[in-house]
């Protein structure tokens, strides 16, 4: 099979990443602080000190009036996703589900959220959109493995390859995961994507290329 850039720098970030600080070495312990694995342009590979989503969890109302609907299976289930509450709205974020939740994709969705924003820098008005998609692994016992889940997110990283000329970021947190039905100590991938623009389409347009480029990664897992 012929290696692609892509690829290369796939390798390139994963080595980056495993040189810094190998996960493995945690055991089954989560950092005090956040480790930076590899970092390239705005692109942020990193082990997350908080605790990833405990599997399943129910719905709850925050004090700032937001709401948390709760964890749904919905490996295969266009439908399912399609009704996520949290998505409603951005049919750009329900396209990447529907792709990290294909039936012949190695990964699953275990939680997402997005955010529109808007702001004043040097009297210009900066809109931002973003969003979080937790990922694992549908084989279980692959979730105790977190050189899997970096791998992943080197793949990731390399697809974005000059974002930043997008106003785009990228951030990719390994995580502890407070529970997982038959692993030891699960982990799981945070995708987290914030693009920025002058308008509120704008900046979704810049936001749609993005989930675009992961999606292509992701259909070949």
């Amino acid at each position: 099979m012929e290696t692609t850039q892509d690829d290369a720098l796939a390798r390139e970030l994963f080595k980056a990443a495993l040189d810094t600080c190998d996960p493995r070495t945690l055991r089954g312990a989560r950092p005090d602080a956040a480790i930076v694995l590899a970092t390239r342009g705005t692109r942020t590979i990193y082990i997350e000190e908080s605790w990833g989503p405990a599997i399943p969890y129910h719905a709850i109302q925050h004090e700032d009036g937001t709401r948390n609907h709760g964890y749904r299976p919905v490996k295969g289930d266009r439908e399912a996703i399609e009704a996520i509450p949290e998505i409603q709205g951005y049919p750009e974020l329900a396209d990447f589900l529907i792709t990290i939740n294909a039936n012949d994709t190695s990964i699953e969705s275990v939680g997402c959220e997005k955010l529109l924003e808007e702001a004043i820098h040097e009297q210009q008005t900066i809109v931002s959109v973003s969003c979080y998609i937790d990922v694992i692994f549908s084989d279980l016992p692959t979730n105790d493995d977190p050189r899997c889940h970096l791998e992943l997110a080197a793949r990731l990283a390399a697809a974005m390859e000059g974002c930043e000329q997008w106003w785009t970021s990228l951030e990719l947190g390994l995580q502890r995961l407070r529970g997982l039905s038959g692993n030891l100590a699960p982990w799981g991938l945070l995708i987290r994507v914030t693009s920025a623009g002058r308008t509120v389409v704008e900046a979704r347009e810049m936001w749609r290329h993005s989930l675009r480029s992961l999606e292509r990664v992701v259909a070949r897992t």
